[in-house]
């Protein structure tokens, strides 16, 4: 919910992993923010699928366990690149996200940084 002060994150949750491989992020609460968007970054040949996660339990403890896509965030990569899952934020209305990448081919590190505000 906007409190009148725009609350703007940017948090990165893939920090140059191998991109020889699946990375499925850690999660980060967005229980007070509204939209969000995904820059990724590739070095080498990597190749593969980046998705946006969306947590679609709230446990009374812990963590969330159950994510799902949040549709319209999945992105091709290839080779060295810097993309954004989502041409402008997109509304969110889940308890926790995280990035997950789907290796395809190649070699190379990712970078996803999320950025996200209340409004």
């Amino acid at each position: 919910m906007p409190t009148g002060n725009l609350r703007f994150v940017s948090e990165v949750l893939l920090n140059a992993a191998d991109a020889s491989t699946n990375q499925t992020s850690g999660q980060l609460d967005t229980k007070e923010m509204a939209r969000v968007n995904v820059v990724v970054s590739t070095t080498g040949t990597a190749a593969g699928t980046v998705t946006l996660e969306g947590a679609v339990d709230v446990p009374t403890h812990g963590n969330p366990v159950t994510f799902v896509t949040i549709p319209g965030t999945s992105i091709s990569v290839s080779a060295a690149q810097t993309l954004t899952t989502t041409a402008a934020p997109i509304n969110i209305s889940y308890s926790a996200v995280r990035v997950k990448y789907v290796f395809s081919s190649g070699t190379g590190t990712i970078t996803a940084t999320l950025f996200a505000n209340d409004a």
